[in-house]
């Protein structure tokens, strides 16, 4: 045999085998079902996240009107659209981590929220809430209308 026959013998049984096909296309199932289980845990966590902020800031807006014979702190009526942004959320809050009269602050880290959601403050109620301003929603909802409904209700 000559060498450009040898040549031409190994030139044809290159390819992937069935077996190896096969193992890519389970691999492929796997992944399919795992990765969207991943997507709903990161959303449930963001909520998670969103929800104990909230508690946690209410709770310190409480204290804030205990000692302040029930005075609101001041803080700027409606949504606030950047409340992603650590700055603008401490300037937002600026009452809790400086309180007027000179007492301890009653906010030592800034609550910043997950991505889309918005800290909203109603003046007239004094009452701390957040909405939903995001485009995707977690499983469980109809629609986003609903998710944001529900956001708002916390």
């Amino acid at each position: 045999m000559n060498l450009a026959s040898r040549v031409r013998g190994k030139a044809t049984k290159r390819g992937f085998t069935l077996i190896e096909i096969l193992i890519v296309v389970v691999i492929l199932g796997i992944l399919a079902i795992v990765i969207p289980q991943f997507t709903s845990a990161s959303q449930e966590a963001s909520m998670s996240s969103a929800k104990s902020q909230l508690q946690s800031v209410r709770s310190q807006i409480e204290l804030f009107r205990v000692k302040n014979t029930g005075e609101n702190p001041t803080i700027t009526n409606g949504a606030l659209t950047n409340s992603t942004d650590p700055t603008a959320v401490k300037a937002w809050f600026a009452d809790l981590f400086t309180p007027p009269n000179g007492e301890n602050p009653y906010l030592i880290s800034t609550p910043v929220l997950p991505s889309g959601f918005q800290w909203v403050w109603d003046d007239s109620t004094g009452f701390l809430s957040l909405t939903y301003v995001g485009t995707t929603f977690p499983e469980g909802y109809a629609d986003l209308t609903a998710y944001v409904t529900d956001v708002e209700a916390w």
